[in-house]
């Protein structure tokens, strides 16, 4: 059994408590707050959630496998909308202190990586897509190539995305997860967070450093929002990865 992801619930957002010791902040957000590049309010529900505008980081994701790692002058993409966000990405890396990063989710799997050693983090945004095109491995292999990152002193941890109960997909998904699907009543069900374990493991991430939340949004969705429940009206969450510096520590990211 995946060992699960012990959560602090606060207003509009659950903290990822496992960072703190390792000099990192994660955290992701909640309904009624809507992190989409649509929602003409989005800078009201980025100050709600404590967010720090000023050193956020929003990638323009398109469900497939490009990473990039980011610096000092990525500051604030994204934060007035798409337009300027970082385009066609998927997955951000950093070793930059104060650097938030981000992903915005409803449904989909988002993936927290921290480099316990090096100090390094990535986050993933991870679809079936994205899984398809081993976009976990990607971020890992950056991390490698780039800072010198060892799977073994990388922990990583799940959000929330839609899950095994609820995820029904067509019979093309059996030949392309074999792992990740189960047959129930005549339907399929793909395990997102499955698929992207398998995929860390196979990179030398321990077993015990991949924690998940277990929350599926489809089950949840009064308390975060899911595509398949709401459609294209669906708003997003926002799930936000950063290493802290001395002075930011104890503030919000």
């Amino acid at each position: 059994m995946a060992e699960a992801l012990v959560l602090q619930k606060e207003k509009n957002r659950y903290r990822l408590n496992v960072f703190e010791a390792l000099g990192a902040g994660a955290f992701f957000t909640t309904r009624p707050l809507d992190m989409a590049f649509e929602n003409p309010d989005r800078r009201r529900a980025l100050d709600a959630a404590g967010i720090d505008t000023g050193n956020l980081v929003c990638p323009s994701q398109v469900h497939g496998d490009r990473v990039l790692v980011v610096g000092r002058q990525h500051r604030g993409a994204g934060v007035t909308g798409r337009r300027t966000a970082i385009q066609d990405t998927d997955a951000l890396v950093t070793d930059t202190k104060g650097i938030a990063l981000s992903v915005l989710t409803a449904d989909c799997l988002p993936v927290f990586m921290l480099d316990t050693e090096k100090k390094v983090i990535a986050m993933v945004h991870a679809g079936w897509r994205g899984l398809h095109h081993r976009i976990v491995s990607r971020a890992m292999a950056v991390m490698t190539e780039v800072f010198g990152s060892r799977p073994q002193d990388v922990i990583a941890a799940f959000g929330p995305a839609i899950g095994p109960c609820c995820y029904r997909v067509g019979e093309e998904f059996v030949s392309n997860f074999p792992a990740a699907v189960v047959r129930r009543g005549g339907d399929i069900f793909m395990d997102l967070a499955l698929c992207a374990r398998m995929e860390l493991e196979s990179c030398g991430v321990p077993e015990e450093g991949i924690l998940e939340s277990r929350i599926c949004t489809s089950c949840r969705s009064e308390e975060f929002y899911s595509y398949r429940r709401l459609g294209a009206a669906s708003g997003r969450q926002m799930s936000v990865l950063r290493l802290n510096t001395c002075a930011a520590k104890n503030r919000g990211l």
